[in-house]
């Protein structure tokens, strides 16, 4: 069974990493945020610029990891 949650996380994670063209769910735009999903992560839009700068910065580390010679 899925957990709502972690769903939720997924969908929400999901939509970050497209609109920064990071990844892409097989559409050319960015899909509609699910107002119950935001909700149910328990997170703040405060908390986005943070979550973006992270998910950038861990981001570029995978590159650096895997093209670093």
């Amino acid at each position: 069974m899925i957990d709502p949650i972690e769903a939720a996380v997924v969908h929400v994670a999901d939509l970050i990493v497209n609109s920064l063209r990071l990844g892409t769910s097989g559409t050319r735009w960015v899909p509609c945020l699910e107002d119950s999903a935001w909700c149910l992560t328990g997170l703040e839009t405060a908390q986005l610029p943070g979550l973006v700068d992270t998910t950038i910065a861990a981001t570029e580390d995978v590159i650096t990891a895997f093209l670093d010679t």
